[in-house]
């Protein structure tokens, strides 16, 4: 029976890590720069765009 060997080990979990790590961070970045967005921006936008109107 063979083990496997840590070199091919270590370069599975650093292509894990990668992939997570580069996932998570521009699911984060876009889901938090939209909800910001769509909060700040466009609530600002509905106000004043309300207040001229009326």
């Amino acid at each position: 029976m063979q083990v496997y060997s840590y070199d091919k080990v270590y370069i599975y979990i650093y292509i894990y890590f990668f992939f997570f790590f580069f996932f998570f961070f521009f699911f984060f970045f876009f889901f938090f720069t939209n909800i910001t967005f769509y909060f700040f921006y466009s609530r600002n936008l509905f106000h004043s765009y309300y207040l001229l109107n009326n």
